[in-house]
């Protein structure tokens, strides 16, 4: 390797070089390729109180050097596209991205000779000191007006396709946030096997509080149709919790029964909603106890100055797996008035013992523009089969939670395995009923889904 020569400019500039080497081959070798290579290779000489930097890109006193593989190979600087020739030259770029993209070019000649920088120099200097210094000149008139023609149609047509589009340069230098979601749902799941019993808590990410939830199954049960447990397929369940667990989580629980054999994932779900759309409270909770043969209507109540967001239950003990005994039945858990949420539970004559039902409600002060508006659907019951309903919130809205009804509440045997959040408007309640028992014609099941706005007005 030997180099050949230096060039070096007398301001401080930030300068981008590209060096090729080339050696086209000649007969009677044409069949050798051409033999190619590139040394960037910027740097500053001692006497100049700027660091020197390694890459290709130097902040400084231009300083090139040039340096060739081989005593015999021809130097020649390659400028972005143009074609090789006879004197070196360096372009200094420098660019912007807003906003419109644009790139400047400076174009230096230098105006000796490389090759005859080092010619008759045995061994050729690496002293930057003693290296020859070659001046840099800058464009020519000529060359100067023909760039800043080209610069100003570029300019002028980014302009007027940004126009033509209605965009701005403001519009496009501005960076658009991702408007955050007014609510999101949480899970958590446990597996759930035949005769076992189980529960999980969904706790809520950051920045948001519990509005509502609920409970889902992955293999939910189905009689198909049939009276006999024997043809039925799915998890079979009794749902024993769902209430909140203090602010920011949902607790949900089950029980599978015996029959049929089949194991399944018991998901709880919880509702949460950004917390500059309100302000929610734990509210008030209480107890009661059901004794057999009875059913019982509790009932809570949010303080003055708040509305009710959602409420939830638990009962114990939850009956005996067994697939032909009579257990307890929670056949509602919805929001009766603004500042009211209702439970029922069914303690059937044969239940093996009394229940005890706890109640809580999750309460949100009264706010200008925040408030909570409903949606349902009802479906009938089908006999020996399973039975879903939607309701969906409109407009700008996002459900924030959802409850349940099955009518009349003493009579359908049924076990609700789905009580979920679809998408960001809908809930959605689904249900089996019991095979081997009678259903009470006019048997359905209503759905509930509560609905918020999307956004709160702000103050003036």
């Amino acid at each position: 390797m030997k180099t050949l020569d230096r060039a070096a400019g007398a301001l401080p500039v930030n300068v981008v070089v590209r060096t090729t080497l080339s050696q086209p081959t000649t007969l009677p070798f044409a069949f050798l390729p051409t033999v190619s290579g590139t040394d960037t290779n910027p740097f500053l000489p001692a006497d100049v109180a700027v660091a020197a930097v390694a890459a290709g890109i130097a902040v400084g006193v231009v300083l090139v050097r040039v340096t060739d593989p081989t005593d015999r190979l021809f130097v020649f600087f390659f400028a972005l596209a143009t074609p090789p020739v006879a004197r070196p030259r360096i372009r200094q770029i420098a660019s912007a991205r807003t906003p419109i993209r644009l790139r400047l070019d400076f174009l230096f000649f230098i105006c000796m000779d490389v090759m005859r920088a080092t010619r008759g120099s045995a061994t050729p200097s690496t002293d930057v000191a003693a290296a020859p210094r070659i001046r840099i000149d800058p464009m020519r008139g000529r060359e100067r007006a023909r760039f800043g023609r080209r610069i100003g149609l570029i300019a002028v047509a980014a302009l007027a396709g940004m126009l033509a589009f209605g965009v701005t340069p403001a519009a496009v230098a501005k960076k658009k946030k991702k408007k955050p979601q007014p609510a999101v749902t949480a899970v958590a799941s446990t597996p759930l096997s035949p005769g076992s019993q189980t529960s999980a808590t969904a706790n809520c990410p950051s920045r948001t509080h519990i509005t509502g939830g609920g409970w889902s199954l992955s293999d939910p049960y189905s009689a198909n149709g049939s009276n006999a447990l024997a043809n039925g397929t799915g998890t079979r369940i009794t749902h024993l919790q769902s209430q909140p667990s203090g602010l920011v989580g949902w607790s949900s629980g089950a029980a599978a029964l015996a029959l049929p054999p089949t194991a399944g994932t018991f998901t709880s779900i919880a509702r949460c909603e950004s917390k500059s759309l309100g302000r929610t409270l734990f509210g008030v909770s209480g107890t009661t106890t059901v004794p057999v043969g009875q059913e019982s209507t509790a009932v809570l109540h949010c303080p003055p100055s708040t509305h009710v967001l959602n409420g939830g239950f638990s009962f114990a003990p939850p009956g005996s797996p067994a697939p032909d005994m009579f257990r307890a039945l929670v056949v509602e858990s919805r929001r009766a008035t603004i500042d009211t949420w209702e439970v029922d539970l069914v303690n059937p004559a044969g239940a093996a013992d009394q229940v005890t039902l706890s109640l809580n409600v999750l309460c949100e002060l009264n706010q200008k523009g925040v408030n909570v508006t409903e949606a349902s659907a009802v479906a009938p019951i089908t006999d020996n089969g399973r039975t879903s309903a939607t309701a969906t919130c409109t407009g700008k809205t996002h459900t924030i939670g959802g409850g349940f009804l099955a009518s009349p509440t003493v009579g359908p045997a049924i076990g609700v395995d789905q009580m979920q959040p679809v998408g960001a408007k809908s809930w959605q309640v689904g249900l089996y009923e019991y095979p081997g028992f009678a259903l009470p014609a006019g048997s359905s099941l209503a759905t509930y889904a509560y609905c918020k706005k999307n956004a709160v007005p702000q103050k003036k």
